[in-house]
C-alpha cells in the first residue's frame, strides 16, 4: 500500500483513475484536494468503478462521509 500511495502521489491530479482516487483519499493523502474530483466524478457516473465492482466509489466515500450508525451526520476528515 505505502509503494502505491508513494507512486500516486508523483501522477498528476488529472490523470488519476477513480481507484487512484480512492486509494488516496482513504489513506489521508490530498484529501482536500482529491475529495471534491471524486465528488464531482461520482455526479457524473453514480456507478463508476473504483477497482472492485460498479458504484464501488460511490460506496466507498458513503462509508467515509457518514460514522457508523449515523445516518446524517458527515465526518471531517479522513476514516
Amino acid at each position: 500500500m505505502m509503494t502505491r500511495c508513494c507512486a500516486l502521489r508523483k501522477v498528476p491530479i488529472g490523470e488519476l483513475k477513480p481507484g487512484d482516487l480512492r486509494v488516496l483519499i482513504g489513506q489521508g493523502i490530498g484529501t482536500e484536494h482529491l475529495m471534491p474530483l471524486a465528488l464531482e466524478l461520482l455526479s457524473k457516473n453514480a456507478l463508476i468503478e473504483g477497482d472492485y465492482y460498479p458504484s464501488a466509489m460511490g460506496a466507498w466515500l458513503d462509508r467515509i462521509l457518514r460514522p457508523e450508525g449515523s445516518e446524517n451526520n458527515v465526518r471531517a476528515g479522513p476514516p
